[in-house]
């Protein structure tokens, strides 16, 4: 089990930036997911934290990178199968599932030209414009 407050720690701290550049350094920046740049680093696994191999990272753009945790978060897939279709330790089936679930969530905003995401809210979950603050438009899920 990851321990959180060590990991928000090292995640705001010095060595990450470092690790993150070094990384960047080496690697293309292409979404392991959709292929689109990707800025954000995600952890496939937590066990070397602060020492991590490259295997232990997965490039992921923003979009892919907030629906891995989301669908993690809201129980629609397991973390562990989310990072199962990051290590690309799959089937076909799981990748189908996979794309099925985060196309649901590609949206087209009603008043600008972002995305409706799903969102964890007071009053439960409902999609919100990716634009936000700019943008505030919801819809009820």
């Amino acid at each position: 089990m990851i321990n959180y407050k060590k990991y928000f720690k090292y995640i705001n701290g010095g060595r990450w930036e470092n690790r993150r550049e070094q990384y960047w350094d080496n690697h293309d920046r292409d979404c392991y997911v959709c292929g689109e740049f990707a800025l954000e680093l995600h952890h496939r696994i937590y066990d070397n934290l602060g020492d991590e191999k490259d295997s232990d990272l997965v490039p992921l753009c923003e979009d892919c990178h907030e629906e891995v945790h989301i669908m993690a978060d809201v129980g629609e897939a397991p973390l562990y199968w989310c990072h199962a279709i990051l290590s690309r330790a799959y089937n076909d089936d799981d990748l189908k599932l996979y794309r099925r679930l985060t196309n649901l969530r590609r949206r087209k905003c009603p008043r600008c030209s972002g995305y409706m995401r799903l969102r964890k809210g007071k009053y439960g979950e409902f999609f919100g414009c990716s634009n936000y603050p700019k943008c505030k438009a919801i819809i009820k899920k």
